[in-house]
């Protein structure tokens, strides 16, 4: 069984000062797993939730199940974090790329988490990019991932197993 949540975060430069910046930097980075997501046969779910400035970063979420293992988070072929399941372990990737991530360039452009059946891990990465009007934006996307069984909503509480963290300062 695998468990995702994936929170994204976007804004613009008008939200960079305050207040706006407060609501921004509000954003968990784990949340409740909604209890109709187990009602899903699985073995994937997927608990995707997004905050926008456009929305004052007010979450919209969605849920869903898939009928086996995955190899990218969002099914995109630029995702950023990629799976390997072998035997007993979950292998999560992840890989800079300017689609999923944008800029700056990071280094090391990879990196990995090995998670046995119990262990959670977190890719935390941010960047900035240039939307189709030529205007730069910024996200921040934390990758929770659950390797295990488990109905429990407040499974991401307290700290991972695992952790990446491949934030940068945006400008």
């Amino acid at each position: 069984m695998l468990l995702v949540q994936r929170i994204t975060t976007s804004w613009t430069k008008a939200s960079r000062g305050m207040p706006s910046a407060a609501r921004r930097n509000a954003v968990p980075e784990a949340l409740l797993v909604p209890a109709s997501l187990f009602d899903e046969p699985g073995p994937v779910w997927h608990h995707a939730i997004h905050y926008h400035e456009r929305s004052s970063f007010t979450p919209s979420s969605s849920c869903e199940s898939r009928g086996g293992l995955y190899t990218r988070i969002d099914e995109s072929s630029s995702s950023s974090v990629v799976l390997d399941q072998s035997g007993e372990a979950l292998k999560a990737t992840f890989t800079w790329n300017m689609t999923d991530c944008g800029q700056p360039r990071r280094s090391p452009p990879t990196s990995e988490l090995i998670l046995k059946l119990g262990d959670w891990g977190r890719f935390a990465f941010n960047g900035r990019h240039v939307g189709e009007t030529g205007n730069w934006y910024y996200t921040k996307v934390i990758v929770n991932l659950l390797y295990g069984t488990t109905t429990d909503c407040h499974c991401f509480a307290g700290q991972p197993t695992f952790e990446i963290r491949c934030l940068e300062r945006l400008r």
